[in-house]
């Protein structure tokens, strides 16, 4: 985004920008009914200062899906073997719990779909590169049925349609990679 610089007063401007931005998204349920207005007026800052960090609340919404996709595609080297798995799905997890509240308001709204097209890249190209499922005949029907099907299970979860919790959905994740590499 626009701001470089990382000093104090610029991390608590910008918490204070998208802590007003989840409000304001629980509120209208689309980003389309939010306005920079109403966003400044929620976060008690002025229009210049939101500028200074954001081009437009469609910024905002890149931002948080991109530290997300970001936390996701990181090329550990590291994985070599399923426990290496074990750890990486662990570590995505937590970080869906950490940011739980976000995740639940964001795909509540009509917008999730160009997230959840590129969350599903993410972990397929990431699949591939682990060679999970070992070149098997049907390699990219495997990957593509796991990982949409990992998708759906956090979307769902996030939409409050499933009775379970982010520990229970990292601990079926893991029991189907083993069945699939098995």
């Amino acid at each position: 985004m626009k701001v470089k610089n990382k000093n104090c007063s610029s991390i608590k401007t910008k918490e204070k920008i998208r802590n007003a931005f989840v409000e304001s998204l629980k509120e209208d349920g689309s980003l389309a009914n939010i306005s920079v207005t109403k966003l400044v007026k929620k976060a008690d800052i002025s229009r210049s200062t939101f500028y200074t960090h954001y081009e437009s609340i469609y910024d905002i919404a890149k931002e948080l899906q991109d530290e997300t996709l970001e936390l996701i595609a990181i090329n550990d080297s590291d994985i070599n073997t399923i426990d290496d798995l074990d750890k990486y799905i662990h570590k995505v997890i937590k970080n869906l719990k950490e940011n739980e509240e976000l995740y639940k308001t964001i795909l509540k709204t009509r917008e999730p779909l160009l997230f959840v097209e590129k969350l599903s890249n993410i972990i397929i190209k990431r699949l591939k590169e682990l060679n999970v499922f070992r070149n098997s005949k049907n390699e990219t029907l495997e990957i593509n049925f796991f990982t949409l099907g990992c998708v759906n299970l956090f979307v769902k979860y996030f939409m409050g349609k499933l009775d379970c919790t982010l520990d229970d959905v990292e601990i079926f994740i893991k029991n189907m990679v083993k069945r699939f590499i098995d």
